[in-house]
């Protein structure tokens, strides 16, 4: 029963009418465009790997080879099961580097346009056979159900013209770098689902119309010929070699990485892809028999690849829902493949050999080019049509394309796990690989269309593609050439340092630093300013705004490191539609880097640490805790209570721990990447000062808002070689609680010196006022008398002088009572060390003159020394009051001052019993005495040790003591206080 030609061709309208409204639905926000990122949507768009393959040629294989139809399934779904093995690699380099077609990946990968170039030829060879088939498969079954036996090219026309208007308003209307069309993932999506439903439809209806239920069907199967024991089987080989042609497929047909990598929204879809698209493909496959015994039960003469057909032959509502289904899984794989291939050869055929020069808008003539590359792909695919689809079944150019995609398989495995290979390799196995194919399988079949009966002499029919043992021997043969080929040059050419580093990018298991270069651009505008050359102003401007969005940058952005990922964000972006080799061209020329004279080349961690984050869910094993451990070590570092900032060798800031925010009160996110010199007051200087500084350590107090901070820095360079560093890491102590506490403690052991020196000074100044008192009772004797002016004037300046000695006395107390505040006294003013020796000794004579022990300075120099003389005042007197205390009445102390070129030794030497060896090693720790309870705090010689520290000297104690001065008697204790001269 045939149904009307204009009937058919209506139907088809209207659902490609209906398919671009659901797209052009979600695109305007009609149908939310969620749902594109909704992980069983994405995975259903996997359907569209159910070409007129599996609508019709699988009953033509189920037919021929019985059971053996089932290994092109079987191929697709170990293809989605080792998704995350293959694809969540591959996906993290396209994403990374706006990869827009399986060519650029090779192109990526062996830096080779050639690369690029020659994957490009290739796959259009390939797609074409399978482009071809999908033409014959709508425009058989329409003339089929129509009964036409004539017009077969003027019905391919008009097929290849409707799609060829649908796929310029689906992919083409618009240009975008983001390259994704949610709305075309959801009309992929419902295309699925519509042919799923539609042969489980047409399977219920032959078990249970056709044959009445399942054991009527058993019946007819036993008294038939079609029982499966009774079909052509597979052998082994072609078994596996169909079976691996399948499994490469979505890897490199240009429709499946449309969809699976360009349009994909995150890895976390292929976790769904995993079971969906699998439980899809074996329900697909379920209803092959079913089809295939129902069509040739209703209708015995049924051709085997449009059995489907035979179900309704006397139902035209049956044909016009089966021949719906078989126009969707032809039309939808149609417009994305040539979709996918006018980008490919837009990005590989033209735009690395011609770009136009002098265009305002580049990109409006990137996108007429790709409508006349998609006009171009169709013209072609019907003229390959015309030259053999209209001769060959199904199932020949099916076998053809998928042997063709089968030969980047050596590619796709170098990408992924080899690193060694080599573009010379991979260029050299392909055009092998290729060129065998097209002589064993594209050759017989031009031949054939040709009907040219002297060359088909020659490749007789073990060539052609009407037997098993051809198809096998083809892909067999012309894999194996080029894996050889491929692995034997590799393995005798030399990788380029371009080639390792791409190498190192598409492999996470051995990741290394890639270096990092200064640019000349030193802002966001200068970028413009140099884009603007190739792609024009207004195009410019929207990269650069759209790249400095994309980052959350401002037009202001000047640091090395974030002008570098811009530079690189742009780049990918541009990638995304003019292909990763012209972008890369565009930006190595306009935005370069600095050469190595101008600039050192410097290794970059960034690098590293976005790779290991991209794939550290990947790692298993050892790999996953030496990941852990990583992190673990990179958060003690930024929770360390101890600030730490790492500093590159170029002086760029990598790293601000929060321990370093809160003493800077500067945020990481605003200093990580600038240099060290764009800091704010006081760290600029700081640390660029203290980076050049020959000493490791370092104590000062700097002003943070307002506020003194005392901090103590310490620093250790990073190794690099011999005579090279590779930065610096400073950590950073806030010690402001510390030295406060210090300075109250240093204040309170004044006191206490204070208390000790009551008595003296009550006696020392009892003296001056007696005299005063006597002086003024003999001006009261005198007052009766006649007493010259001489006479006054020396009893009032004797007055005078004794006021004076009181008044001196009094404020040498007060001095030295002062709290010791760093914001009134510095270690940066010059200071006599005589005098500051000889105030010491007053004051310690003056807290008890009842002792018989004599302190005697045998020093003579006057050496200026930078210095706060209070606490050096303070150290003096609590190591000779030390010193009285070990000593014996009569006995003697020493001072003794020698000196060399930069540095004042002073010692003070005891007669006293000394210290025992044990207690040397704790005489400096905070609160340990050898004096009795009540006698000492334990906190003079800590206090001492660290005031000689703060002044970048040295305090040592030595007991028993050797020495000329006293008598050569193995006797006594000797401090030695170091300090620099002025």
């Amino acid at each position: 029963m045939t149904i009307h030609l204009t009937t058919l061709l209506l139907i088809a309208f209207i659902y490609l009418l209906g398919l671009f409204f659901i797209a052009y639905s979600v695109e305007k926000g009609w149908i939310s465009q969620k749902l594109a990122k909704n992980p069983i949507v994405f995975s259903l768009s996997f359907g569209i790997l159910c070409s007129s393959w599996m609508f019709y040629g699988s009953t033509g294989m189920a037919y021929r080879y019985g059971i053996g139809y089932l290994a092109p399934y079987i191929g697709l779904c170990l293809s989605f099961i080792f998704f995350p093995l293959l694809y969540r690699p591959i996906l993290s380099i396209v994403r990374t580097y706006k990869l827009g077609s399986i060519a650029d990946l090779f192109a990526f990968r062996f830096r080779s346009k050639i690369a690029g170039l020659l994957s490009t030829f290739a796959i259009l060879l390939a797609v074409l056979p399978f482009l071809t088939m999908q033409i014959q498969a709508v425009t058989d079954a329409t003339l089929l159900l129509s009964g036409n036996t004539t017009g077969f090219s003027w019905m391919a026309l008009c097929y290849c013209f409707l799609i060829c208007i649908f796929t310029l308003l689906f992919g083409a209307r618009t240009l975008s770098s983001t390259e994704k069309h949610p709305g075309l993932v959801v009309a992929i999506a419902f295309e699925s689902i519509l042919k799923l439903v539609i042969l489980l439809f047409l399977s219920y209806y032959a078990i249970f119309h056709i044959f009445g239920g399942v054991s009527e069907l058993n019946i007819w199967l036993s008294s038939s010929a079609f029982r499966l024991d009774n079909l052509q089987t597979l052998s082994p080989t072609p078994w596996f070699l169909m079976t691996l042609m399948f499994f490469i497929a979505p890897f490199v047909m240009p429709h499946m990485f449309q969809i699976g990598l360009k349009e994909n929204r995150g890895s976390f879809q292929f976790k769904t892809a995993v079971w969906v698209a699998p439980i899809y493909i074996a329900l697909m496959a379920a209803t092959v028999l079913p089809i295939l015994w129902g069509g040739k039960r209703n209708q015995p003469g049924a051709f085997e690849e449009f059995a489907i057909f035979g179900l309704g032959h006397e139902s035209p509502l049956i044909n016009l829902i089966a021949y719906t289904g078989g126009f969707a899984a032809s039309t939808g794989i149609v417009i994305v493949a040539v979709l996918a291939m006018s980008s490919m050869m837009l990005n590989h055929f033209i735009l690395p050999f011609y770009q136009p020069k002098n265009q305002t808008d580049i990109y409006d003539w990137i996108l007429w080019t790709r409508r006349k590359l998609i006009i171009f792909t169709l013209f072609i695919a019907y003229l390959s049509y015309l030259l053999f689809g209209n001769i060959q079944n199904l199932s020949n150019l099916g076998f053809v394309a998928f042997i063709g995609t089968l030969q980047f398989l050596p590619g796709i495995i170098a990408i992924l796990f080899w690193q060694r290979a080599t573009k010379k390799g991979f260029i050299s196995g392909l055009s092998l690989g290729m060129s065998i194919w097209i002589l064993f399988s594209i050759a017989p079949l031009i031949l054939e269309g040709l009907n040219n009966e002297a060359m088909e002499l020659i490749f007789r029919k073990p060539m052609r593609f009407l037997t098993t043992d051809a198809w096998v021997k083809s892909a067999t043969i012309s894999l194996a050439i080029n894996s050889i080929v491929f692995i034997a040059v590799s393995f005798f050419t030399k990788q380029t340092e371009d080639e390792k580093n791409a190498a190192n990018a598409c492999n996470a298991n051995t990741i290394k630093r890639s270096l990092k270069r200064e640019l000349k651009a030193q802002s966001p505008l200068e970028f413009i300013q140099q884009l603007s050359k190739p792609l024009g102003q207004v195009i410019a401007e929207r990269e650069v705004e759209t790249a400095l969005k994309q980052l959350n940058y401002n037009i202001g952005e000047f640091r090395p490191f974030a002008l570098q990922k811009l530079r690189d964000t742009i780049e990918t972006n541009i990638s995304g539609i003019m292909g990763r080799s012209a972008a890369q061209s565009i930006i190595k020329q306009h935005i370069p880097h600095k050469t190595e004279q101008e600039f050192p080349v410097q290794e970059e961690l960034y690098f590293v640490e976005r790779h290991l984050e991209g794939f550290n869910k990947q790692f298993t094993g050892l790999a996953a805790q030496l990941d852990q451990l990583r992190q673990y070590h990179r958060q003690t570092l930024i929770d360390l209570p101890l600030g730490v900032c790492s500093i590159s060798d170029d002086n760029e800031i990598i790293m601000w721990n929060e321990a370093m925010t809160l003493i800077s009160n500067i945020p990481s996110s605003n200093i990580v990447g600038y240099h060290v010199s764009q800091l704010n007051d006081p760290f600029d200087q700081l640390l660029s000062d203290f980076i050049i500084d020959s000493q490791n350590n370092k104590k000062c107090k700097v002003n943070i808002n307002g506020q003194p901070k005392w901090l103590s820095l310490t620093k250790n360079k990073n190794i690099k070689n011999k005579h090279q560093f590779d930065g610096t890491i400073i950590l950073v102590e806030d010690q402001t609680d510390t030295q406060m506490l210090e300075q109250e403690l240093i204040h309170n052991e004044r006191l206490a010196s204070i208390g000790r020196l009551a008595a003296g000074v009550a006696h020392e100044i009892g003296n001056p006022i007696t005299a005063i008192d006597s002086l003024a009772q003999e001006l009261n004797y005198m007052a009766d008398e006649e007493v010259s002016s001489d006479d006054l004037k020396l009893i009032s300046s004797q007055i005078r002088e004794q006021a004076n000695r009181v008044n001196q006395i009094v404020q040498s107390l007060v001095n030295f009572s002062h709290s010791n505040d760093q914001s009134n006294a510095s270690i940066n003013q010059k200071h006599d060390i005589h005098t500051i020796i000889e105030q010491s000794i007053h004051f310690v004579e003056l807290a008890d003159k009842q002792a018989d022990i004599q302190i005697i300075n045998n020093n003579k120099l006057h050496l200026n020394i930078f210095c706060d003389s209070q606490k050096l005042t303070q150290v003096f007197i609590n190591l000779l009051n030390n010193a009285k205390d070990a000593s014996s009445d009569g006995q003697k102390i020493f001072i003794e001052t020698h000196t060399d070129d930069f540095t004042v030794i002073i010692d003070i030497i005891d007669h006293g019993e000394g210290i025992i060896p044990e207690y040397l090693e704790q005489i400096f720790d905070p609160f340990f005495t050898t004096k009795s309870v009540g006698s000492g705090t334990g906190l003079g010689l800590s206090l001492a040790y660290g005031i000689i520290e703060e002044h970048s000297g040295h305090l040592s104690a030595h007991s028993p003591v050797l020495c000329d001065t006293l008598n050569n008697t193995n006797i006594g204790t000797r401090f030695t206080i170091s300090l620099p001269l002025a």
